[in-house]
């Protein structure tokens, strides 16, 4: 797109400041000089704190790419909690003790990620389609992230902030088990997966803005919704299904840039890393496989190949009696049935990468 696409008193054309931008990777062999978006939209500057725009990521860059063994590690404690904690919790169930009461810390944590993945948007949203604007496909695709401006500075401050949150996303598996909830199979494999993804691509440098600007859009959405359900506060004319859609046009535009990689890499130029493509086209086609069809048991009950007018949960198996009443899973979890004095309907997971 040509930069006589933004009226001049909005925009001031970037590709003159990449021989003179002020802002460098701290690299003392080879800095690289990079453009931030508010250089270009100068009306964008006082949003920004000047530790951001001066942020320089390569302490924290070699803390991640120092400790690949963490995200490992994590995973296997990761999955033995998740056995070990339903264990727990119906063993209390049989003790006559019911699950743990967590109070108002769900709504809480939801707040917390919510605002964390707002602010995350409000960074790299904007700094992408800045990249858009004066930059073919192929190099948004491409360009190493300390060149493209999103290896440092604002920007680079937010991606790597993408990373770490993997991590600590995991807390919400641990509220829904400790609420007595059966954590869904895409649940639990989104978990793991773009944890492992997330960080070893990182590490690696691989250009990656369009994953997380998406994933941060999509959860500033799907976590206000949640943070508002554990209040009962979200309004009952907005359907999940718009958030189960949303996380699903995520995975269609994920196939299609990792399709694209693939085709780019072949260009040595490209600094994609290749051995990562097939791990991340695995990623998202089955993403994409998984909460297509969750979409369609969940908002269509009638479609069902195994039993038709039945909704089976992802983990492989029928949604399960509890109680005498038929249960759904819904949002990574099993709640009422619709008509059933339960809660309102929950999106497709508590997590949408």
């Amino acid at each position: 797109m040509p930069s006589v696409a933004l009226p001049a008193w909005l925009w001031r054309d970037p590709r003159p400041l990449y021989a003179s931008s002020r802002y460098k990777t701290a690299d003392p062999e080879s800095p690289v000089r990079f453009v931030q978006v508010f250089q270009s939209l100068p009306w964008l500057g006082p949003f920004y704190m000047e530790w951001e725009k001066n942020f320089d990521v390569s302490s924290s860059f070699q803390v991640i790419r120092d400790n690949q063994a963490l995200p490992i590690v994590a995973t296997i404690l990761y999955l033995s909690f998740l056995i070990e904690g339903k264990k727990y919790v119906e063993r209390r169930r049989r003790e006559g003790k019911g699950p743990i009461n967590l109070g108002l810390f769900p709504a809480f944590w939801n707040a917390f990620l919510a605002a964390f993945s707002v602010l995350g948007a409000t960074r790299v949203v904007p700094h992408f389609l800045f990249l858009f604007t004066h930059k073919d496909f192929k190099t948004t695709v491409c360009e190493a992230p300390d060149k493209a401006g999103y290896g440092d500075g604002a920007a680079g401050l937010w991606v790597m902030l993408f990373t770490v949150s993997k991590l600590f996303e995991l807390v919400d598996t641990v509220i829904l088990v400790l609420k007595g909830k059966d954590p869904m199979f895409l649940h639990w494999y989104h978990h793991v997966t773009v944890l492992l993804y997330t960080w070893f691509s990182y590490s690696a440098r691989n250009p990656g803005i369009y994953f997380v600007a998406m994933n941060y859009s999509v959860h500033a959405l799907m976590y206000s919704y949640y943070f508002l359900m554990e209040l009962r506060l979200w309004p009952k004319w907005f359907s999940p299904m718009w958030i189960t859609m949303a996380q699903i046009l995520q995975m269609l535009v994920g196939v299609g840039i990792t399709v694209s990689a693939f085709v780019f890499s072949r260009d040595p130029s490209c600094a994609l890393v290749r051995g990562l493509i097939p791990w991340c086209a695995a990623m998202y086609a089955t993403y994409l496989y998984f909460f297509v069809l969750f979409f369609l048991e969940r908002f269509f009950p009638a479609f069902n190949p195994a039993a038709p007018g039945a909704a089976r949960g992802l983990s492989g198996g029928k949604a399960g009696r509890t109680g005498g009443g038929v249960r759904r899973r819904r949002g990574g979890e099993s709640v009422p049935a619709a008509g059933g004095g339960g809660r309102r309907q929950r999106p497709a997971s508590r997590k949408a990468e």
